[in-house]
């Protein structure tokens, strides 16, 4: 995969995180984009289809314990 970024472009590789040294050959590219689709044309082209695209978010301190809450008051809990 690392040759397929450098062949993409500099800009590609020096966006991306790698996890190889860690043995997971893994690369990821965190972007601020307007939707799913804009974040997809950021990701180089030859691997723009197989991308999997995570929105990602933070948790304050209420929020987890809201969720939790919500999560033991469901029937089955």
């Amino acid at each position: 995969m690392l040759n397929e970024f450098l062949r993409a472009g500099a800009h590609y590789l020096t966006h991306a995180e790698w996890g190889c040294m860690a043995g997971v050959h893994t690369a990821w590219i965190i972007v601020e984009a307007d939707n799913d689709e804009l974040a997809r044309l950021m990701v180089p082209p030859v691997i723009r289809r197989e991308a999997l695209l995570a929105r990602l978010n933070r948790f304050t301190p209420d929020q987890i314990r809201q969720l939790n809450e919500q999560a033991h008051s469901r029937p089955g809990s």
